[in-house]
């Protein structure tokens, strides 16, 4: 009778991938690695035929190195960041072939050099259009999940993490997984700014998170590039980087406000700046005093209630303001809303 194993790589080298999975899934002769190795040739497999739907999801079984994922989509990967982790430039780990193909050393990012994999690399597809949105979702999908995982590895890894039952514990490069933070967070939101219609308050979300690692420099360009539509996500990644005073600078009604869809109107120009004033107002960095004293006169000149409530912090009630009209913000003691944060 012809092992197990054997029938597996026939039908691997067949292309008859998810028969060669369901044997796996029935057969304890073949290791877990083997099956994630199995998975991600599939993955780009289906990358080359113009399937990324389906690479991701085998991509995401095979956790699949963000950065090899990555490289294969140029069009979406800001172009100043790199796909090369600092673990990548360390001597590798001499990693021994199987019947099935190569696999990644432990505690390295490298993916598994099989046929695949090489002609996915030289044959990467020009994306535009219809082409360029459905990869974007994608991809997105892809690093979003894999933003869950490593953030999983981040936060409760003690310098390993259990693989597979069954398996060795592996080691946790920490230096790699920052590496790959940043990388997953960068192409995360490149992405989903190329999707149609362009996912704007996804991208807001995660900059308003405080653990984000999208890189400053590589992605102000992409969303300066959008005009008024990207001003808030361009506005919350200088903020969250600190950049506080290039955020003042592009805090100018004419720059975030304007007649194309997610742009601001004047009221929530107005109201964004307040509450970002006065929390700088409040914060414990001596510094941003004086910031807000410089940017706090516009909104003296433009609604008054507002810029006390920038030194005061004082209260409104739970009403929608926007709905609102400016001047009713402005008339008589009492009048002064809260500026959330």
């Amino acid at each position: 009778m012809i092992a197990i194993s054997e029938q597996v790589k026939v039908l691997v080298d067949s292309a008859l991938y998810e028969d060669a999975l369901a044997l796996c899934a029935y057969s304890t002769d073949i290791s877990y690695r083997d099956t994630l190795l199995i998975e991600e040739r599939y993955a780009y497999a289906l990358y080359s035929r113009g399937d990324f739907e389906g690479a991701s999801q085998h991509w995401l079984n095979a956790e699949t190195p963000p950065e090899a994922v990555a490289e294969l989509f140029p069009t979406l990967r800001p172009p100043e960041i790199s796909t090369i982790s600092r673990s990548e430039k360390k001597p590798a780990h001499k990693v021994c072939p199987d019947d099935l193909g190569e696999h990644r050393g432990a505690g390295t990012a490298n993916s598994a050099d099989t046929p695949e994999k090489r002609h996915a690399m030289n044959s990467t597809p020009v994306l535009r259009g219809a082409s360029l949105s459905r990869a974007a979702n994608a991809v997105a999908s892809f690093f979003e999940a894999t933003r869950r995982r490593l953030n999983g590895e981040h936060i409760g890894g003690k310098g390993s993490c259990s693989g597979h039952s069954g398996d060795p514990p592996r080691r946790v490069d920490r230096e790699l997984l920052h590496d790959q933070l940043l990388l997953v967070d960068t192409m995360l939101v490149a992405a989903w700014l190329q999707c149609s219609p362009p996912r704007i308050e996804n991208v807001v979300t995660l900059l308003q998170d405080p653990c984000h690692r999208c890189e400053l420099e590589q992605l102000a360009p992409i969303l300066a590039a959008g005009g008024a539509a990207y001003a808030e996500p361009l506005l919350w990644l200088y903020r969250s980087k600190h950049a506080h005073q290039r955020a003042l600078t592009l805090l100018v009604e004419d720059r975030c406000c304007g007649d194309v869809d997610g742009a601001w109107d004047r009221f929530q120009f107005l109201r964004w700046k307040a509450r970002y004033l006065r929390w700088l107002w409040f914060s414990s960095e001596p510094r941003n005093a004086s910031l807000v004293f410089e940017h706090a006169a516009s909104i003296f000149d433009d609604a008054p209630a507002l810029g006390l409530a920038i030194f005061t912090g004082t209260e409104m009630s739970d009403e929608d303001i926007s709905s609102e009209p400016l001047d009713s913000l402005t008339g008589g003691a009492g009048a002064f809303p809260i500026i959330r944060t």
